[in-house]
């Protein structure tokens, strides 16, 4: 029996920029993860999820942000042995990501690796605000209007 993987959105970091559904996925989940940096530290996902959730519901998974490609994929295949236990078992595991679990996100990295170990798991996403769009809304800023495109680069594109 498998279970689900949800990759949840927290937005950029201000707790109140969570939107409904990814709140209610996350408190309907059976177990909620987010993504730890190798120091250590609360992260801004993990910051955002415990205004909403106690502490003790929240599992930690180590991801290795660096330029060392070895311990990142040592990290993604751990964080994905962790989750898939559960997933085992048929349980909904949850994600939270901050900003979009579709756009540059850690979620992507533990959902392909998950799916190595259950290639039938079930994933789905719920989308959050992305920084991009909380930046623009505190600036004033509208970012497109009538034919004009977008286009997203990342910050190693130079």
């Amino acid at each position: 029996m498998s279970g689900r993987l949800v990759g949840v959105g927290v937005g950029p970091g201000d707790p109140e920029l969570l939107t409904v559904k990814g709140l209610r996925v996350l408190r309907e989940a059976d177990e909620v993860f987010v993504p730890v940096a190798d120091t250590g530290e609360v992260g801004r996902a993990e910051a955002t999820v415990r205004e909403y959730l106690e502490e003790g519901r929240i599992k930690r998974l180590l991801f290795a942000l660096s330029d060392d490609i070895e311990a990142r994929e040592r990290n993604w295949t751990n964080a994905a042995r962790r989750v898939s236990e559960h997933l085992q078992s048929g349980k909904t595991c949850a994600f939270a990501t901050i900003g979009d679990p579709n756009v540059y996100s850690t979620f992507t990295y533990l959902a392909r690796t998950v799916r190595k170990i259950e290639p039938d798991i079930e994933v789905e996403t719920v989308p959050g605000i992305t920084a991009l769009q909380d930046l623009a809304s505190r600036s004033g800023t509208v970012l497109l209007e009538g034919d004009e495109r977008l286009a997203l680069l990342p910050f190693t594109a130079g």
